[in-house]
Formats: C-alpha cells, structure tokens, sequence
C-alpha cells in the first residue's frame, strides 16, 4: 500500500546520498526519529548535536544562518528542565560547520506554521517567548504564510549547499500533530490542519521550483492522509 500510492512517485532511480557519506537530519521533534534511524545504520553525521527546538521554518533557517556566521540567534530558545533558556551562548559555531560541510545531504522537517513573533524587530523564536520576557505589547502569536514559509526553505537550501556544497537536499513535513494553539475561533483540529497545509504547499511551491536538488519525502502523507483512504 505505502509503496504503491505513497511513495511510489517519490522513490528516486537510484540513491541519493552516497552511502560513504553521512547525513544531517535537523528541523522539528519529527527529526529526532529520523536521526535515531540514521544512528542504528551508521549513518549520521559525526557527534555534533543538532538542536531540537528547530520546529518552524524561521528557526532552521537561523540556526543555518548561525552556522554561516550571518545570525547570532537572538530569538534561539530552547525547552530546558527550569524554564526556558539561550540554546547557543556556550555552542562551537565552527564545529557545527566543519561537521556539516562534510555531509553527503541533509534531511530537514518542518513542524509547524504557528509562530511568536516579536513586532519590534519581527524576529521569530523558536519555540514560545520565555515567560520572564514575555510582553503583550511586543510579542504576539501568529500564523504564518505560505510565502514566508517558501521564502525560509529558499534561504535553508541556499545556506545548506554554501555550507557543504550542492548535495541533496530531502525535506519532510513532520506527522507529528499540533497539540496547542493560541488562535482564536478555532479548534486545535483545525489549527492543525491550517498549519500543516500551510507547510506542504510551501514545501511543494519550492520543490516545484527546483532542478531535482531538492525533493520531498510523503512521511506525512504515510501517517496522516492515507488512513482516510482505507476501508477500516
């Protein structure tokens, strides 16, 4: 079923990525299963931890632009066991880029559309406003567009291939669902819906544009769509 009506306009003639050269999976916590298949197959790239907290499209591009020396990651906030906390004050910038640069591709997944923005200098964090900054004159929760979303995958494709060269680039829409929402008159079914979409049609606007660089891997379509097609 999965390899009939799922993947089978998505599966490439033939590898990829070399399979002597590793591979960086970063993006949302759907990354993370990615990365621990990639550990079991000794495929992964070296030992430098990619955060976690890379849920929207604005985070991975900052922490691309981090990794080039060109963003210092103001909004770079991560879950901590107290609260949250700066993810890059003590991290070796150079270490992330040597270890990177030596990647045969890279897998990025997106998460979410849901973002806070500050109005001030309309960053982006990565995860919520910190609670001892947080101010409802400056931040605010929005949803972001399809543009914007395109517009950071141009920028994170850019960044990636400056970084280790023009290898492949596969990017994935987590399934993982959201599970809150700040937006008003809506459910978090709904929410849900609206930003996933909104993330695979900026997916899709941005692989159509490409010259086969860059492709797209269903896991979405694997675990979100396809149930609705099935009898039981």
């Amino acid at each position: 079923m999965l390899r009939t009506h799922i993947f089978q306009d998505y599966l490439p003639d033939r590898p990829l990525i070399a399979g002597d050269k590793p591979i960086v999976a970063m993006g949302s916590c759907f990354a993370q299963h990615i990365r621990q298949f990639l550990i079991r197959h000794g495929r992964l790239s070296e030992h430098v931890l990619i955060p976690e907290g890379l849920n929207n499209t604005f985070a991975i591009r900052q922490f691309v632009d981090w990794v080039e020396g060109r963003d210092d990651l103001v909004y770079s906030y991560e879950k901590t066991a107290t609260g949250m906390a700066r993810w890059d004050l003590d991290q070796d910038r150079e270490a992330f880029r040597a270890a990177m640069s030596r990647a045969g591709g890279f897998i990025v997944t997106v998460g979410v559309a849901e973002v806070w923005r500050d109005r001030l200098t309309d960053g982006v964090y990565w995860r919520g406003v910190p609670a001892d900054e947080y101010d409802p004159a400056r931040h605010e929760h929005v949803l972001s567009t399809v543009e914007q979303n395109a517009d950071n995958l141009r920028a994170i494709a850019a960044g990636l291939q400056r970084i280790a060269g023009d290898v492949p680039l596969v990017l994935t829409l987590s399934p993982v669902p959201l599970i809150a929402t700040m937006r008003e008159k809506t459910t978090i079914f709904a929410a849900d819906a609206v930003s996933k979409s909104t993330l695979r049609l900026a997916i899709e606007t941005v692989v159509r544009e490409n010259d086969g660089r860059l492709r797209y891997w269903p896991s979405f379509e694997a675990f979100r769509w396809l149930g609705g097609h099935l009898d039981r």
